[in-house]
This record gives C-alpha cells, structure tokens and sequence, in this order.
C-alpha cells in the first residue's frame, strides 16, 4: 500500500514512522484501484521503506499493524507499536568503549560496530537491518585498530579513527581514505555540507575537515583562564549551523559526571553552555538533547532553533553503558525512532592482586579488592608500588610484602599515577596532574618531604615515566609528540632535578612502554610501525641497531632480573622470549607463551575507565608474576539492544514529567 501510494510522488522519502502513516491516510482518502490485490506486495515494500528493520517476525508485525490499522480504524493516527529485541552482532564482541562501538545510520536502516580483541584483529562492521549478513568494510590492530564509526548524513560512508587517523570508506565497500592525522580522537560528526568536525586528541578543542580531504582548522578553543581541559564527542545540529559537545574544565577531576554541554555557531564561533552535570550529548528530532548522568540516559527538552534549554531533564533509560572518565556512552540514535545501545555500568568491581607462577597458578600477593593499576616491583623485590583510584582520582600507594601494610605516598585530588622505582629504591618517580597540566615529579619512598619536579608540568604532552636506568641517570618516559602521535623521550635526572629530554623514538607510529635493560644497554619497547603493536629492542644510547621481538602482537615489555629473558603481555597473556646480546648485535628466541588466564587488563585495559596502564610485574627471578585477578569474560559485549518505535516511548516518558 505504502509502495503504491508512493508511486503518486516517486520523488517523496518519508522520514519517520509517522510520516509514513500521513502518507498511508491521504492515499485511502481516494484509494487507487485493485488495492486489495496489491495487499501481499505491500508487506514486502515495507521491508525496503520502513527504517530500522531487523527481524522478519518483528517487520511483518509491524507493518501489518500499521497499514491493516489504517484501513480498518478509519483516517485516525495509529501510534507505532514499541519493538524490543536483541542483535548479535559478533562472537568476539564489541571493541572500544570509546565514543559508542556500535551506531546507527541517520535513516536507521544500518548499524555499525567495532569488534575483535586487543593484541587481535580488530574490525569495523557494517550491518544493514533487513540482512543478516554483515561486511567487514576496515581492520587493523593496535595503531591501526578502527573505533568510534560515524556515518555520513545520506548513509554512503563511514568515517571512524584510528589511535593515529581520521578516515572514511565507503559503506559498499573499497579502500579507506585518511583524512588527517589524529591523536587518540574523542569524537567526530559528519555535517550536512560535508564538513566533518572532530576533537583531534583526548586533550584538544574541537577541529574541523572537509570530508573530500584538504587541511583541517580550528572549531572551538580551550579556555585556558577558566582551566578547559577537553572538549570532544561533537555532534551536529540540524541545519548545521551549530555543534553540540562535551566540555571539561579544571576542577572536574577529569570525570564527565561534572563536565557542561554546550553548543558553538559555527560562523561566529560563539559558545553556549546547555547544561552542567552530564557528557556524550546527541541531539534527536523529538526536539530533545540526550545525555548521561550517572550511567542513566536523561532527555532534556532543547529548542534547536535559539540554541537553549526549554524545559528540565527527565530520566528516559537506566542501566546504560558508559565511562564517565572518557565522557562516552553506548547508545546512537537514528533520526527515524531507532535506538541501539548497550547494557552495562559505569564502574569496575574492585579486584584483588595475585601472584602467578609460569603455570598459571595463582596466590594472593595482596587481598584487599580495589581498582589497581600499573604494578612496581621494587628493586630488592620487598615492595609494590601500585596506582590506586579512589572516587574521581588516583594516588600511588607502597604495599610491603613482608609487613602486609600499605602505605598512601601521594595525597593529589586528581591524578597522581604511574610509578617507577629508582635503582636504590628511595624514590618513586611519577606521574602528576597539576592545574589540569601533566608533570613527572618524584617522591621520597619513606613519606618524607615533597613532591619535587623533574618535569615541569606543560612541557611535553601526557608524559609518564615507565622505567629508570640502572645507574639512576634517566628516566625512559612517553609522551604525545608534535603530531600527536606517542613518543618515546629519554628524561635526564640529578640531585637537583631533571633536565630537557632528549627523543629517543619519535616516528608517525605510536611508540609507547619503554623498559631499560638491567643493565642500560637495550631499550624495549612497544610501536606500531608493522599496522599493529609490536615489542622492539633498541641500543641505548639512540643511534645503534633496533630488532622486533614479537611477531603476534605484544605490548607493555619487561625484562627478567638477569637480563636473559624478555616478557611482554598480549591479550589474553603473558610471552617470552630468550636473548642473547654479543657486542652491539642482540639476539631473541621465538615468541613462547608463558601462561594464559582469566587476568584483568589486556583487553580491558583499552576499555575501562582511566584503565590504560600497564597491568602486570615480573620478579627478578622470572618464576613469579603480579596480575590483577579477575574473569575478562563479559569485557566484550556480544549482543546489542534494539528498540523500534523509540521515538514513542521519549515523547510519554518526557511528557510524564512535563504533567
């Protein structure tokens, strides 16, 4: 019926559920002929018209209740009954809990999705909804791993990023295209005049592209005076006049949970702040601004037009997915009524930490449950140091082994982390956030005196220090270099403090975890330069021969205490490798597994909240291992929720409030 309504004005696409029912009620005002013959056809039209199709079952019922209500109930609207199912879209699961890992297109009848695991291959998917089949359009791993898909407004393409790119592909298939280079990307929108905006690294303002390709330019700019720190996830408006984004400023411990909504024109570059206290915004043309707080969905009524808030906010949907530290959520929604999202929580269950032995048998090294990160050793093996979030913020605490006390060594309120021994064990070198800028400090083990700088916080991006040399002369650090990508920098250290650091690796790939040696002449450490993470062994000082260690993916590499074996974690484990070194050559074994296990960190630790450290020690003696225990079954969601007729549901549960 719809199909042969349609053929009155080829030319008319309907957009919504309802303007399909219109268009169904001025037909049967004069019905053309022979409609009853054309009955069963109609059925099939609708698989091709109505948007957001998924099940046979659900599709037949749907669309017979729809085109059998209008005939027989008279010229009366009938409203679009709620379909609720589930899709599965892949056994290996979604990847990448940043930005959203699965999205729908504008016309609601293809989503798109992220999947594989860490240190594997990973994928991006395109699932149209009247199929079952599904198109693996991108992969890659690690640099090269594709996350956050968004979709051109008419649907023929699909943008998303790498730890390193922005690109496009085209939905029926080919080569991808790099538009830019990008530094761990936090979000980007496809816009009506083909100008893509995006947030271009996790502390950047917002920048825009021309989807045909060319130089990128400014969108948005950070606050420094009122301490901005990020603004990303943008979205545009209809029209596209106007971006909505997530803001964060100073103060906000770089958790979204305090963060502002906001809204930029873009011929003026005039800002507006929608809304405090929520991130991952998205506009839907009910005429509301979704967003999360506190991992429940809430809708606030948004005049699209003045560019403001009309009314208050109303919770639309609970036990949403969601990591308030990234500022992003799992659900996308089409401009025809369909939501996908995912199910889940905001926050880790605390976990305890464990010994591990080569076979995998696990003891408890230190039973208190917590949310831990980036495990030290200390030289003579006696203590732990170990990251440690509590609320919003991390510390560093020293766990002593012998005693089975802990004690707090920092005392920030928002991100002290990352800590590596000095060779004598007096001090612990250290990440530290300082008026919303990043700095290596160190600190006396023994709780006395301050925190002194090596590092002034503001010179180099990011920096975190992963590993001191054995003669106490520097600190092997990373940090984002001048095109965004990670860089390895070598951070010379004295009595008096630190000095200028010196680029150690600094190509167009990611370069990331350095490890000195026991004994300072190699360097190890993790680069994306063959498309996914592999461990290198370099000469130290810079300027002699490099040699890659791994061949399966690996990351995060640590040496044993005699130098003799070198370890590094893949998803799902840790490997090894013998090495010899002979002069200036150095020698490696084949990659062996060690042991694999239910250990958190691996492939969680790309996802989580403020869970991108290292997750694993080894003992001087390579016998013994410090791992986080816990199930990484469940960290990859296999199944997505899917509602048709959404659009319904928003306007009673908003309407509810507004009684």
């Amino acid at each position: 019926l719809l199909e042969r309504c349609l053929q009155k004005d080829p030319t008319r696409r309907l957009q919504s559920i309802g303007e399909a029912r219109l268009a169904l009620a001025e037909w049967l005002e004069n019905p053309a002929e022979e409609a009853a013959a054309t009955a069963a056809a109609a059925l099939q039209g609708w698989r091709r018209w109505l948007p957001g199709i998924a099940a046979a079952g659900a599709v037949a019922g749907l669309a017979a209740g729809l085109a059998i209500g209008a005939a027989f109930l008279g010229r009366e609207s009938v409203p679009e009954p709620l379909r609720r199912f589930e899709i599965n879209v892949s056994e290996q699961g979604l990847f990448s809990r940043l930005g959203s890992a699965i999205v729908v297109s504008p016309d609601g009848r293809m989503i798109a999705y992220t999947t594989g695991l860490e240190g594997q291959e990973q994928s991006l998917v395109l699932r149209p909804l009247d199929r079952f089949e599904e198109t693996v359009l991108a992969s890659g791993e690690g640099s090269a791993g594709p996350y956050h898909p968004f979709f051109s407004p008419d649907g023929s393409w699909l943008g998303y990023v790498t730890p390193g790119e922005l690109k496009k592909i085209s939905t029926t298939g080919g080569a991808a295209i790099t538009l830019t280079q990008v530094d761990r990307s936090r979000g980007a929108s496809w816009g009506p005049d083909g100008t893509i905006v995006y947030a271009a690294s996790v502390r950047s303002a917002l920048s825009q592209i021309s989807a045909a390709g060319g130089n990128p330019s400014p969108l948005t700019e950070l606050d420094e005076a009122a301490g901005e720190q990020s603004h990303r996830w943008p979205q545009w408006l209809p029209g596209g006049k106007a971006v909505l984004f997530s803001s964060l400023a100073e103060g906000a411990q770089f958790a979204f949970e305090d963060g502002a909504i906001e809204v930029v024109e873009v011929a003026t570059g005039e800002r507006k702040v929608v809304h405090r206290g929520g991130y991952y915004p998205r506009y839907v043309p009910t005429g509301h601004i979704l967003y999360v707080h506190e991992g429940t969905l809430f809708a606030l009524p948004f005049d699209v037009g003045r560019l403001e808030a009309t009314g208050s906010q109303m919770p639309v949907l609970e036990g949403l997915e969601t990591n308030s530290g990234q500022g992003a959520a799992q659900f996308a929604v089409s401009e025809t009524g369909l939501l996908v999202y995912l199910e889940g929580a905001d926050e880790l269950e605390p976990f305890p930490i464990v010994w591990v032995d080569r076979e995998g048998r696990s003891e408890t090294l230190w039973g208190q449950p917590g949310i831990y990160g980036t495990p030290r050793l200390s030289p003579d093996g006696g203590r732990l140091a170990v990251s440690v979030q509590r609320a919003q913020s991390w510390d560093i605490w020293v766990y002593d082994l012998e005693r089975e006390v802990a004690t707090r060594v920092t005392f920030g309120e928002a991100y002290d982390a990352d800590p590596v021994w000095s060779p004598d064990g007096r001090w612990l070198a250290y990440e530290l956030e300082v008026d919303g800028a990043d700095g290596i400090y160190r600190k006396r083990t023994d709780g006395t005196g301050e925190a002194e700088v090596l590092l002034q916080a503001g010179k180099q991006t990011f920096p975190a220090p992963h590993s001191w040399s054995p003669d106490g002369r520097f600190i092997a650090m990373q940090s984002a270099g001048e095109g965004g990508q990670t860089d390895i920098w070598i951070l010379p250290v004295t009595e008096d403090g630190g000095g200028e650091p010196e680029a150690f690796a600094t190509t167009p790939f990611a370069e990331e975890g350095p490890t000195f040696s026991p004994d300072g002449r190699w360097l190890a450490y993790t680069s994306g330069e063959t498309g996914r993470p592999e461990v290198f062994v370099a000469s130290f000082p810079a300027g002699g021969g490099k040699w890659q260690v791994s061949d399966g993916g690996g990351s995060q590499p640590r040496w044993s205490g005699d130098g003799r074996e070198l370890f590094f974690r893949t998803g799902t484990g840790i490997m090894s490798v013998r090495v010899a070194a002979d002069g200036g050559s150095f020698k490696a074994s084949r990659p062996e597994v060690v042991f694999e296990g239910p250990f958190l960190g691996g492939l969680r630790g790309v996802m989580l909240p403020g869970f991108n450290f290292p997750d694993y020690d080894v003992a001087a003696d390579g016998q013994r291992f410090v791992m986080f225990q816990g199930s990484t079954e469940g960290a990859l969601a296999t199944e997505a929720k899917v509602v048709l007729g959404w659009f319904e549901e928003l306007l009673r549960l908003t309407a509810a409030g507004t009684r």
